[in-house]
């Protein structure tokens, strides 16, 4: 998996420009302080940060078996701990990042439920990028499947 570098001047832009958000029992409201961007050490590092408040990896899309191979657009990994809020939710876009946090198990499976469209259209998109020929277009996926469908349909 790629590993997003985040920088003090990126946390310090991003408390300034939006306070964390905790989704709970349905709803957003605005989390103050952040539990990791408010630690000394997210400055310089933030998965020291996250671990040192708590929280722990639980969940992640990251490629086909969480080791970053096939890494897609758009990453979610959870983290949990046992204080609240429960967990943390990354959405890593390669170059960029976000973080919102939830406050129970139902609310992180909702917010999950809430952006499954997304992630599976994105690993399907993934899933027929890897079956592509790149040195034969005419033994790629589309060609493939289009020469399936001739054959069965006429």
């Amino acid at each position: 998996m790629t590993e997003t570098v985040i920088t003090t001047a990126l946390l310090e832009d991003h408390a300034e420009a939006v306070p964390a958000m905790l989704f709970a029992d349905g709803g957003w409201t605005a989390l103050d302080p952040d539990p990791v961007a408010s630690l000394e050490v997210a400055s310089s590092d933030w998965r020291k940060a996250s671990k040192a408040a708590g929280f722990l990896d639980w969940f992640t899309t990251a490629g086909r078996n969480g080791n970053g191979e096939g890494q897609t657009p758009l990453t979610i990994t959870v983290y949990r701990r046992a204080a609240s809020p429960r967990f943390l939710v990354e959405l890593d876009a390669i170059f960029e990042f976000e973080w919102v946090y939830a406050s129970s198990l139902p609310d992180v499976m909702r917010l999950l439920a809430d952006w499954a469209p997304v992630v599976q259209a994105i690993a399907v998109t993934e899933l027929i990028d890897s079956l592509e020929n790149k040195d034969d277009p005419g033994k790629s996926f589309a060609a493939l499947a289009r020469a399936a469908l001739q054959a069965n349909h006429g």
